[in-house]
């Protein structure tokens, strides 16, 4: 949609998270922005784990992060890249829609 491209893999182990998103997001841009072309051309990116534990351990059902400014973090960068990690083992179901908890509810190993 909009020429926005996803990146979703399912995560049972936890390692290296956080580069990997930074990897995944840097090879979708490799593939869609030739040599010479303005950055612009750049689509929006997302890279969503679903991961069957809970990655930073808030027990939240959804992390997700965008580039800010560590001085004031009502600056975005607006860089068009967007990382949501999902977790099976939140314990926030007000924080997400319910069709989402059902789906990391089925999604879960138990």
């Amino acid at each position: 949609e909009n020429n926005t491209r996803y990146d979703i893999e399912i995560q049972i182990v936890k390692k290296n998270l956080r580069k990997r998103s930074r990897y995944y997001h840097s090879q979708m841009d490799m593939e869609t922005l030739a040599s010479g072309h303005d950055y612009e051309e750049l689509p929006n990116n997302y890279v969503i784990f679903i991961c069957d534990f809970d990655p930073f351990g808030l027990k939240k059902y959804c992390y997700t992060f965008e580039n800010c400014c560590l001085e004031d973090c009502e600056l975005k960068l607006e860089d068009g890249c967007t990382s949501i990690f999902l977790s099976t083992r939140g314990e926030n179901p007000e924080e997400i829609s319910k069709e989402m908890e059902l789906f990391l509810k089925f999604v879960r190993e138990d």
